[in-house]
């Protein structure tokens, strides 16, 4: 589909790429693109003709953002629609090259957030905390806990994903938000993402406890994390409703998502990087060792001690003969 209306404008390219995105990004990443453009990128870049876009327009422009205080994190997705707007204009041999790709754009560098992990002492805390506050943010807390569930997979857990005489959970639906706007997904953020988890036999109970709570309100049996009176959870109440958990027991402050680390941290030890990747749902395994896998001071001693054991002698035999 080529467009062609007289001089065509940056605008026709950016509803042309939203349109082309709808049909292969989730719901969430469609909103967001679409806000971008809506707030950042048309008022600014909309009524200027494609061929006149040159690469000081582009990196003007994202200057501009950041002067602003929009984040490098939101100044590089909005990046992500500007090239994709010019690349469709680049098929539509209406320029020859995206000049928003050149290497001589300058994106600001995303911050990276530095996530924390509880130890055992406090998740066993957060636990008898939220067993005192109740549903949902118990349920939220234990899924994301036990089982290293992200919010999304946690809102749209459904009971039909979890087989209680196999013992196993199935992450195959996600709920996410956007502002007002929630989305429905049957899939996950990646195909990696979609796993199967073994129930963990301290959470079976719990488990059984809640379906049959729902059943005694005469709750249709669809998500497992949901209010007592059968209403969906919103994925922004749970990152509320936790900080405002962690302050009322005077916790130390972390992210909801930051529990999904902390099963992730508590687990290394005792898994292979292999089998840890499959539990979290990553990608690339390179995402579960950088991200998740740090050394703590023990594990250090412990490689420290190992090394000893193996050359200590051989390194100390070979000093005394050089003397």
């Amino acid at each position: 589909k080529k467009v062609h209306i007289g001089e065509p404008l940056m605008s026709e390219y950016v509803k042309h790429f939203l349109e082309r995105k709808e049909k292969e990004a989730r719901g969430n990443t469609v909103h967001s693109y679409k806000g971008y453009a809506e707030t950042h990128i048309l008022p600014a870049l909309g009524a200027v003709p494609v061929r006149e876009i040159k690469r000081q327009h582009i990196q003007s422009f994202y200057n501009s953002l950041l002067n602003r205080g929009l984040s490098p994190g939101s100044i590089r997705k909005i990046g992500v629609v500007v090239a994709g707007a010019l690349h469709m204009a680049v098929l539509d041999d209406v320029i020859q090259a995206n000049v928003a790709k050149s290497g001589d754009i300058e994106l600001p560098k995303a911050t990276k957030y530095r996530s924390k992990a509880y130890t055992e002492e406090q998740m066993a805390t957060l636990i008898h905390a939220v067993q005192e506050d109740g549903e949902p943010i118990r349920c939220a807390v234990i899924l994301a806990s036990m089982y290293g569930l992200r919010r999304s997979e946690v809102c749209g857990l459904r009971w039909m994903d979890i087989d209680l005489e196999k013992g196993e959970m199935y992450i195959r639906n996600t709920v996410t938000q956007n502002g007002g706007s929630i989305f429905r997904d049957n899939g996950t953020k990646t195909e990696k993402s979609r796993r199967i988890l073994t129930l963990s036999p301290a959470t079976i109970p719990y488990l059984i406890q809640l379906r049959e709570e729902q059943e005694r309100r005469g709750l249709e049996l669809d998500k497992v994390c949901r209010w007592p009176d059968g209403k969906e959870v919103q994925p922004n109440y749970i990152t509320q409703k936790f900080r405002r958990l962690l302050k009322k027991h005077g916790m130390e402050h972390i992210r909801f998502h930051d529990l999904r680390g902390t099963a992730a941290s508590l687990l290394a030890p005792h898994a292979t990087p292999k089998q840890l990747q499959e539990f979290m749902g990553h990608s690339k395994i390179s995402t579960t060792m950088e991200i998740y896998v740090k050394a703590h001071a023990d594990d250090r001693k412990q490689v420290a001690a190992r090394m000893e054991s193996i050359l200590g002698n051989a390194l100390s035999c070979s000093e005394k003969c050089s003397e």
